[in-house]
């Protein structure tokens, strides 16, 4: 036996076969080798450029997205079996290595235990990071300056990547070097979390600088080149909030998210006195917000009328307050794609079914597949909700809001009834089949538009009807890092510190923008009659009332986006709260498994390494460890 599982070497030496995925450009046109890393491939920028799109086209598979939502959303609360009785494993619809992730039955022979997408990826990046510099050294047309950008952009991708595993399998095999042919496949024995975690942001900060702030030639975009569908400056910067946040190093958290608010400030400035690059760039015309308190909001001299401006540049959602209220200005709402593409977004992939500039396009099949595909009211039976589902007391909830404050955070999923993202996140069914109570079909990512027109029923629990229009489900991009996130990030290093006022106007930011009203003045300067309106002295003394605010926050604002696992997982790990993370998922598990032992230690936080990795042996003649909660004795089974 190789040094290696089949299932680790194929994904280390898929990098070294011929190419054969979809991708961009002349990409499709490199004829098939066996060994692409072969003298008479690596000799022009053009090799180096396409390897760099295969990054991200093999981050856009089915297999790589599915585990991006599996990791950080299954395991949660968020999203529920989309069927009454918890079969749908025996119908086709949720294959069963699904169904046991969703009732916490996972065991090592689960597909989503297999890592094999992510280390594809992560071993592309390495043979780029060792060829670009080469490259540049043969090819006049390429400069050194270019090839450390594109070095510093896959290290933010090989660095996501590793990323992901840790915080689903906590301990893996880490690895810089290129494996570029069978020969220089190596048995790693899997490396500690926060020394990955370490290890990546030592990496990061030596690279940052060189990567673009802005991809060239973006002053002027086509309809497919947008600034955030790459790994810029800020994308890395988005990361390095993330990594920092989870190894405690709060002051860099800090630095890193205010060079991004600066930087976005700026973009706000130059952007804002031209309707037409707006038009052209995104949809919607951002505005400021900011608590009226804070005197750390970001701030500068304006470029254009030399006057002071301050705060976080961020859509509002919507224009007029009455009657028919118009398309969302929301990030996953987009004014002119309505996939995304924002002001805010600082790193995502960037999704089609129809063919782009290069005649290509990549159709997000997970999203699809998970949250729902084409949607139209009159076929919502054929393809219209994806497998999951909303749970169901996320609409239940905001229906009993009371619009005022109790001074306690109360134990709802909403704060308040006005609160957009509650009507544009998802569509409630009533008295359907699915999940206790009706169904909530998620349309986050798969409705086109989403209207507001009041509700002025006599009977309504709820102010507002939505309206949503027709898309290509698929089309959506996959967001991973945007604006409000590294907003939550700086607040929860705040919080922390025991800085609770400031982290306190950052949580206020994201709520507030997210309430029906005129504009961003409107909803800063007046209260708007029965709005929520926190309330700084109710919570900033109490810091388990502010964990608790950040992290409802957090659940609100990045609905299905792949993060709310991991947030409940950081705050277990670091704050040794288990009990945050069981009351949160109890009710589902209660109804798919037993909950008498749920989640008892850190271990059982994250997934069994696949059973395949466990006939490794590596040259001493150890085999890869188990994780323990998972050693039950089937890991020895064929």
């Amino acid at each position: 036996m190789k040094n290696l599982s089949n299932a680790y070497k194929v994904a280390v030496l898929a990098v070294v076969s011929a190419l054969t995925l979809s991708s961009c450009g002349d990409y499709l046109e490199i004829e098939p080798r066996n060994i692409i890393t072969e003298d008479n491939f690596w000799d022009e920028k053009a090799d180096v450029e396409q390897m760099v799109y295969g990054c991200y086209v093999r981050m856009m598979q089915d297999d790589f997205m599915r585990r991006c939502i599996v990791w950080g959303e299954a395991r949660s609360e968020n999203v529920v079996n989309g069927s009454a009785d918890g079969s749908d494993n025996t119908n086709g619809k949720m294959d069963k290595s699904l169904y046991d992730v969703m009732r916490n039955g996972i065991r090592t022979e689960n597909a989503y235990t297999t890592w094999l997408p992510f280390y594809n990826v992560i071993n592309r990046c390495n043979i780029l990071v060792e060829k670009a510099p080469y490259v540049a050294s043969i090819d006049p047309n390429f400069s050194d300056t270019e090839a450390q950008a594109f070095v510093a952009e896959v290290s933010g991708l090989r660095a996501l990547c590793y990323f992901y595993l840790v915080r689903a399998f906590n301990n893996v095999p880490f690895y810089f070097d290129p494996v570029e042919s069978e020969d220089n496949v190596k048995n790693l024995p899997p490396t500690p979390r926060n020394e990955v975690i370490d290890a990546l942001i030592a990496d990061l900060q030596s690279k940052v600088g060189n990567a673009y702030k802005a991809l060239p030639g973006f002053k002027t975009p086509g309809a497919s080149k947008y600034n955030s569908n790459r790994m810029t400056q800020y994308g890395i910067y988005a990361l390095l909030c993330d990594l920092c946040l989870w190894r405690g190093r709060y002051d860099e958290v800090c630095t890193y998210a205010d060079i991004i608010f600066k930087a976005k400030l700026a973009e706000y400035d130059e952007l804002e006195y031209s309707s037409e690059k707006y038009s052209r760039i995104y949809g919607g015309v951002p505005k400021l917000f900011m608590h009226p308190d804070d005197k750390n909001a970001p701030s500068m001299t304006s470029k254009e009328t030399q006057k002071k401006i301050e705060g976080y540049p961020l859509y509002t959602y919507f224009s007029t307050p009455q009657g028919l209220l118009g398309t969302l200005n929301s990030y996953y709402y987009n004014a002119s794609a309505d996939q995304g593409n924002g002001f805010e977004g600082l790193f995502e992939l960037n999704f089609s079914n129809t063919p782009d500039d290069n005649g290509t396009g990549v159709s997000n099949s997970a999203v699809g597949f998970f949250y729902g595909n084409w949607f139209t009211r009159d076929n919502i039976s054929n393809s219209g909700h994806g497998i999951l589902f909303a749970e169901s007391t996320m609409s239940n909830e905001a229906d009993q809001t009371q619009p005022e404050p109790s001074g306690e955070p109360k134990n709802k999923f909403f704060l308040t009834r006005y609160d957009v993202r509650y009507y544009s996140s998802f569509e409630r069914q009533s008295g359907s089949s699915g999940a206790s109570g009706g169904a909530n079909y998620i349309r986050k990512f798969n409705a086109g538009t989403a209207q507001l027109a009041r509700n002025n029923s006599s009977n309504a629990t709820a102010p507002y009807t939505t309206l949503f229009t027709t898309k290509y489900a698929r089309e959506g991009n996959w967001v991973f890092y945007r604006l409000t996130d590294v907003m939550l990030m700086k607040a929860e290093a705040l919080l922390m510190q025991g800085r609770n006022e400031e982290a306190f106007n950052l949580i206020w930011v994201v709520a507030r923008r997210s309430e029906i009203g005129d504009d961003a003045k409107t909803l800063i300067e007046t209260k708007k009659a029965g709005t929520y309106s926190l309330d700084k002295s109710k919570y900033i003394n109490n810091n388990t009332y502010m964990k608790k605010l950040l992290l409802g926050e957090r659940q609100r604002e990045f609905l299905f986006e792949g993060k709310r696992w991991f947030d409940l997982q950081r705050f277990a790990l670091r704050d040794g709260d288990y009990e945050t993370l069981r009351n949160a998922v109890r009710p589902k598990y209660a109804s798919g498994g037993s909950s008498s032992d749920l989640f008892p230690n850190e271990n059982s936080l994250f997934f069994p390494y696949n059973k395949r990795e466990l006939k490794i042996v590596n040259a001493d003649g150890v085999v890869i460890p188990q994780n323990p909660y998972y050693l039950t004795g089937e890991e020895d089974d064929d």
